[in-house]
């Protein structure tokens, strides 16, 4: 049985840990190794916190999640449920891609602190973005009239 209270802690502590970094460094970097080292110390209970208490955000104010987002929650918690059914740790330690939830590990915990930011209402981007962006199109420019 999850523990929102304790979710909710867990939540908002990891989350400003990942705006100090944003803020403070420029962005989160790809598999940033502390960052993993804070996800391989978290234990079965503390995931079940996390996830639950990001389900009842998406139940209390579901403008705060994007489609994408309700489908990396949705993964997180059947990879969850299925590694717990079969006596496996949710991030596998040591190495958590023999847990074969390396994924979705890390975009769960990119996207509660998006998540957690909309619905606080504060804005810390992260720069560099944590996906690669294509360049601007420059499709209008065909359009304009020449000078």
């Amino acid at each position: 049985m999850s523990n929102i209270e304790q979710g909710i802690r867990l939540v908002r502590q990891f989350t400003d840990e990942l705006n100090h970094i944003c803020k403070t460094e420029g962005g989160i970097q790809r598999d940033e190794a502390r960052i993993w080292d804070i996800l391989h110390g978290m234990n079965i209970d503390e995931w079940d916190n996390l996830i639950s208490t990001l389900e009842a955000v998406a139940q209390d104010e579901a403008s705060c999640l994007y489609p994408n987002d309700v489908t990396v929650l949705k993964q997180a918690r059947h990879d969850f449920n299925k590694s717990l059914a079969q006596g496996k740790d949710f991030v596998g330690r040591p190495l958590v891609a023999k847990s074969g939830n390396k994924r979705t590990v890390w975009q769960v915990t990119m996207m509660m602190r998006e998540v957690i930011n909309r619905y606080s209402g504060v804005h810390v981007p992260n720069r560099p973005d944590s996906k690669p962006r294509k360049p601007p199109s420059r499709f209008g420019d065909l359009f304009d009239p020449a000078d």
